[in-house]
């Protein structure tokens, strides 16, 4: 995910059942998340840059 004129940004991955269960932070605008360890199923993606700006997405892996 890259984000434009972002800085620095901080991921977190949630379960359905809201529990957090990947957090990471970059040093630039692109952060990679590898998924291949996560099981099936829906996750949540919560990327805040550094000008406090939140974006949540929805993941499947299938």
């Amino acid at each position: 995910m890259a984000a434009q004129n972002a800085g620095k940004l901080d991921a977190k991955v949630f379960d359905m059942s809201g529990k957090n269960i990947m957090t990471k932070k970059s040093s630039g605008r692109q952060l990679d998340i590898d998924l291949s360890a996560f099981g099936r199923g829906i996750y949540i993606l919560t990327v805040t840059d550094s000008n406090g700006k939140t974006t949540s997405v929805k993941l499947m892996v299938k």
